[in-house]
């Protein structure tokens, strides 16, 4: 029977492989699992188990080869297991034929093998060990570049070793050389071989994946792909994905680089180009010169902003130009101070408040917007996001051809030079 109406999505064979692997997982769980102790979610450890991985239960003793998994179960095909010349070989024998569902519910009972492909005499090829002998199977995936742990899975890990990490320490930096220190017990975790074990795990974190170039290198898929039909295309889902994620990250290369051309990015910190001289004064004023030359906590901001005024207005003005040639994005004016009308510093100058920024059309998207901040006189910084930092457009102002007031009346209640006394703006 045909429907001409579908409104679900065609089974993939992933999707079907998925579906079988965590149907027998629900049984296996019932059945064998259940009021041990073990999750019905602990098999999704079985994803650790790569296609063609030698692996070893510690409890049982027995080899594996794992032939792929999908999420909830693995595929083992049980190896013969030999010693030659006082080194551990395995092949594949007749008397262990039948593969078998096999779910990693602890992955610390399980460990790899890492081996070498050779020819020996009388068995024809075989595996044997390789010199790095049995490790762990998380450090063995940790150091397999495109392995499927998440940060969320190497945490879980970590919970299960009673490793624990107290923040900030606790990114996967710090994961990776408190692992590190784990597999190799070293009493130093900053020791030379713990660090560069770490930066094993970094560097295949950080690998790229060229499985899709080297699937779109074949020449075939040139002559043959684009001249089938979109039938026949369905049989051959994973070159169609291929191709849709090369373009994808062909155009968001080619998006960086035009923004980083019109932004100036890359350049030095303080090379009086673009923002970053503005930044750099900024971070002069907030570097505690709270209550320098100028007497008052908010010193520092001026000094700093006048040592760095004439290089960040070249700078500002020569990034807006360019920016200006390459986009049709509105003017953006400079940062204007607005100073707090009950306070003054110790010599009698006015205390810097806030700031207000106008900007025609921000990321060439929106309307006219004015952008409003408070000096964070506890923090001794100027604030990256709320409540320090505001946005309005035109339409939030009752008079938007002069919001001055309002945006005075907003810097001033929100000030924090001499809060929590209010100011109100004489309107």
């Amino acid at each position: 029977m045909c429907l001409p109406n579908k409104t679900w999505s065609t089974l993939s064979d992933e999707t079907l492989l998925k579906a079988v692997s965590s149907w027998n997982w629900l049984h296996a769980y019932f059945r064998e699992y259940r009021g041990k102790g073990v999750s019905i979610g602990a098999s999704k450890w079985s994803k650790m188990a790569a296609c063609l991985t030698i692996i070893r239960c510690k409890t049982s003793g027995v080899v594996y080869a794992s032939m792929g998994n999908k999420t909830f179960a693995a595929i083992f095909l049980k190896l013969y297991q030999f010693d030659d010349n006082g080194l551990p070989h395995f092949k594949f024998h007749a008397s262990c034929k039948v593969c078998e569902f096999a779910y990693l519910t602890d992955p610390r009972d399980w460990e790899a093998i890492p081996y070498t492909a050779i020819r020996l005499q009388g068995h024809g090829i075989v595996m044997q060990q390789h010199a790095d002998g049995p490790m762990p199977l998380m450090r063995h995936c940790l150091r397999q570049a495109r392995n499927p742990l998440t940060v969320d899975d190497i945490a879980k890990y970590m919970e299960l070793l009673g490793l624990q990490l107290v923040p900030p320490h606790n990114k996967i930096g710090d994961m990776y050389l408190a692992l590190a220190k784990h597999f190799l017990s070293a009493a130093d975790a900053d020791s030379v071989e713990v660090r560069e074990e770490a930066a094993l795990y970094k560097d295949a974190a950080n690998r790229k994946d060229n499985a899709d170039d080297l699937l779109l290198a074949d020449p075939l898929v040139d002559v043959v792909y684009e001249d089938m039909n979109a039938e026949d295309k369905g049989e051959f889902r994973e070159i169609g994905e291929a191709k849709q994620r090369k373009s994808y990250n062909t155009k968001i290369a080619n998006w960086k680089r035009s923004r980083d051309r019109v932004f100036g990015r890359g350049r030095p910190k303080g090379s009086g180009k673009g923002q970053g001289a503005e930044a750099e004064a900024e971070a002069e004023g907030a570097k505690g010169k709270g209550k320098g030359k100028g007497g008052g906590r908010g010193g520092g901001i001026a000094e700093a902003a006048a040592e760095h005024e004439g290089a960040a207005d070249i700078g500002i003005e020569h990034a807006r130009a360019r920016h200006l040639r390459h986009s049709n994005y509105g003017l953006t004016s400079n940062w204007s101070d607005i100073f707090c009308r009950q306070c003054t510093k110790e010599n009698g100058a006015p205390t810097l408040a806030g700031q207000s920024k106008y900007s025609a059309a921000p990321g060439n998207r929106y309307g006219e917007t004015w952008y409003i901040r408070c000096f964070d006189y506890y923090g001794n910084k100027w604030p990256k996001g709320k409540p320090g930092l505001r946005q309005k457009t035109a339409s939030t102002f009752v008079d938007s051809n002069d919001p001055g007031p309002e945006i005075d009346r907003w810097v001033q209640q929100h000030r924090t030079c001499c809060t929590p006394a209010p100011c109100e703006p004489a309107l």
